[in-house]
Parts: structure tokens; sequence; C-alpha cells
């Protein structure tokens, strides 16, 4: 399978034991249509018994061919020195986008090049190169480049949690940058799973943060992070102190909207809490009483103290 690579920068640098080894270096631009990479399915072989059945197989490895032609242009260069066509040095090559630096790309971390001179009037002088992928010291011959993972996005409740991300991949270990004022989430990665834990939030409005990931080759990714809001804890209703009528004129009863919630009472101007008289009967006035009345019930907020001055009537 050809795959023409169109818009793309090649870049090279010198391969060492099977791996990259220095700064890479970017190519000039290839002419055009002439920047492409080619596959091959490696052969199947099998071994058969006498009466032809299959009792073995396995799959020769593949062939990748990277190839490219550059103009060679007054006054510099070539990138690779030949003799007669023969490179002996093994190079390193990526591919990458030139228009979206995320955009997928692969890399050959060993590959041995070959070079043919074109002289002709149209074009000048160029050079085609071809580079082979041979075996590298670890990995797949052509390695894709960029980080994949299973989901871009994690949502968490309001409580405490853990979520994880299958990274699909990935070259070389990995950085997690995580902003330093969210401290309430933390991250790790093993064995190509990335866990992601978030502390619970108290806060009553939702918090977002973003986790970025850097792999070996420069390539990075991002997480977005959302946690709900906690919920908000409701409010007994503040209590209601009326006066009665007629032969109850000295009465005063307590109420709240707030079911199963509890009553307490002051009067001698103290503010009210779970310690103070619990109300369970009319409060009978003598004189001049301010009368201050919580209500309380758990998982409730406290209501408002509610204050009101009764004066005796005869």
């Amino acid at each position: 399978m050809k795959i023409l690579l169109g818009k793309y920068i090649i870049q090279w640098t010198r391969s060492i034991n099977g791996a990259p080894f220095g700064q890479w270096k970017t190519l000039d631009i290839p002419k055009e249509s002439t920047a492409s990479l080619e596959t091959d399915d490696g052969n199947k072989v099998e071994a058969k018994d006498d009466w032809g059945k299959t009792v073995d197989s396995y799959t020769e490895p593949g062939t990748s061919t990277l190839a490219f032609e550059l103009f060679k242009k007054k006054g510099l260069a070539l990138p690779f020195k030949d003799t007669d066509g023969v490179i002996t040095q093994e190079y390193a090559f990526r591919v990458i986008s030139a228009l979206d630096s995320a955009a997928p790309g692969f890399q050959i971390d060993r590959a041995s090049i070959s070079a043919k001179r074109t002289w002709g009037k149209e074009d000048s002088y160029r050079v085609a190169y071809t580079a082979t992928a041979l075996e590298p010291a670890t990995g797949a011959m052509v390695k894709d480049l960029g980080i994949d993972l299973e989901t871009s996005a994690l949502e968490f409740n309001a409580t405490a949690g853990t979520n994880t991300i299958v990274i699909e991949n990935s070259n070389g270990s990995i950085t997690i940058a995580i902003p330093d004022t969210d401290t309430w989430l933390t991250a790790s990665v093993s064995d190509s799973i990335l866990t992601v834990n978030a502390a619970a939030n108290t806060a009553t409005t939702e918090r977002t943060s973003e986790i970025v990931l850097t792999d070996g080759t420069g390539f990075t990714a991002s997480v977005v992070v959302n946690q709900e809001a906690a919920a908000e804890t409701p409010q007994v209703a503040t209590p209601v102190l009326t006066r009665g009528t007629d032969d109850e004129i000295n009465q005063v009863t307590i109420t709240t909207a707030t079911d199963g919630a509890s009553i307490y009472y002051t009067t001698d101007g103290s503010t009210p809490t779970a310690q103070s008289t619990p109300y369970t009967d009319a409060i009978t006035i003598s004189g001049s009483s301010t009368i201050k009345a919580i209500a309380i019930k758990a998982g409730f907020t406290d209501s408002e103290v509610a204050t009101q001055t009764f004066e005796e009537q005869q």
C-alpha cells in the first residue's frame, strides 16, 4: 500500500544502535507528489505435514519504505552524503503534518537510505531518496506518532472519585501537567493507563481543569476534567411566632414550615441554639417578653432566628 504524504514535514536525525540520536532536523520541502510511505505485508510461511495439513505458520515482517525527492539548490549541500547512490550511515525519520502539529504522524527509528540523481531541464537537479525501515531497538519499524486516548474528557460527581483512560498510542515516557491551582486533581500513568483522582467538591459551583500529557517525542494530548457542584444544603424555614386570641391572648405558639424540624427558644434575649429550651407547647407571656426561636433539622442548615417582643395583656 502506497500513501502520498502531501503537506507533511519530514524530519531526520542519525540512528545509533537502532534508535534516533541527536537533534531532529527538517528537510527542505520535497518535490510535489514525491513524498510517500509504501508498506508491504509480510509473507506468510506455513509448515505442512505429508498429508498437506498446516501444522504451523508465521508471517514474516513486512517492509516499509519512505520515499521523497529533493531539489539540489545552488550553494547548499544535500542532507545525506552518498557515494554513487550508496549511503553507509543509518538514519531515523519522522513525518508530521505541516498544517496541524497535533495530527497523527509516524516515525522510523532506523532506516537505510539510497539515493538516485536526476537531471532534467524542467526540474533541474534533484535527488530521489529511498529510506527502507530496519528493525529498531524497540517497538515497531513504523511507529505512530501522537498520543491517542480512549476519551478526551472525564466527568466526576461531587464526591471524591477515580476515573481511568486507556492510552491507545504513545512513544516514550509520558509527563503530566496539571495547573498548580487545581490541587483537587491528581493523575498518574502506568501500563498505558491514565488514572485521575478528584477530591470531593464541597463548593456549590462546578469546577473544570485540563490535564496535558506529553510523550517522549514531544507530542501532547489533553484531557478535560469536569466535576459537579456539591448539592446546596436546604435551610429550615424560619419559625413563625403567633399570639393567641381571646382567652389565649397571652399565649404564643411557634411553628415552622419544615416538616420534622425541632424548635428551640429563649426568653432572656440570648440567641437560641440546640441547647436552648425545646418548644413543646404554647409559651405564656408574663410582663414584657422577647422570644427568640430557631428551627433545626439534621441534614439541613439551621433556620434564621425569629425574634419578637410581646406585652402581657390584662
